[in-house]
């Protein structure tokens, strides 16, 4: 509590001096009174404790996320939620007291993303601040890459939707995989046929997607070589 300190003055007695002096301890004063009597050779010694009234005061002055203010705070809001970006993680949460002589614990439950800063006041009183964490989902549906039997394909390209393959005469056509450029984000791969492939990206936040389409052209024979040359039928 903020309470003004009592004026105290000593009288002493025949001619006697008094020296004060005044020691701070928490919530405790002490003002130590040397009395030296007038001839000099007697000497007494007399102390005041004051006990100031513990403080009742249990609000926050700032809470900070990462070093930064909490935005919209105010001491006598005690919930709060708190809209992060996607891709973000929890930050880590600080805060001051109103009054210097309360303390606080902060208590960070990564699971749930909830913060909890419990304030409490000199006299023991206390308020809890509670801060409620989402993180936005994802909405990025581009693949990092698509494959033909494990190797990237040429000229690929995150924001180019369409691609051609040629396979070469007589090869086996390729297993065609992709990834998604977000963790989060689910790939489909949909065969249409033999040569068509659907690849449906679905990003985080379930909503946003994308749809690749892959088309194998198998390229014809550059052999341009006789079997064989027959004479009147014969070889």
């Amino acid at each position: 509590a903020d309470e003004s300190m009592p004026t105290f003055k000593a009288i002493t007695a025949d001619g006697a001096t008094a020296t004060a002096t005044t020691a701070q301890e928490g919530r405790y004063t002490t003002i130590t009174y040397e009395v030296i009597s007038e001839d000099g050779k007697h000497d007494n010694t007399y102390y005041v404790v004051v006990e100031r009234t513990a403080s009742a005061i249990c609000t926050l002055d700032a809470i900070y996320l990462d070093g930064m203010p909490l935005e919209g705070f105010d001491p006598g809001v005690y919930q709060y939620d708190v809209a992060l970006p996607a891709g973000a993680t929890l930050p880590e949460v600080t805060a001051t007291t109103s009054d210097p002589s309360a303390t606080l614990q902060i208590v960070m439950d990564t699971v749930r993303a909830i913060a909890t800063i419990t304030v409490t006041a000199e006299n023991k009183d206390q308020k809890i601040y509670t801060l409620y964490f989402t993180i936005a989902k994802n909405t990025d549906a581009t693949l990092s890459g698509i494959f033909a039997d494990g190797t990237l394909i040429d000229n690929f390209d995150p924001m180019t939707f369409d691609y051609t393959i040629h396979v070469p005469f007589g090869a086996p056509l390729p297993t065609i995989t992709a990834t998604a450029a977000d963790a989060n984000a689910k790939v489909v791969i949909e065969a249409v046929d033999a040569l068509h492939y659907d690849i449906l990206v679905t990003a985080e936040d379930g909503m946003t997607t994308n749809v690749y389409t892959v088309t194998l052209v198998n390229m014809p024979s550059t052999n341009s070589n006789l079997l064989n040359i027959f004479i009147d039928g014969e070889p």
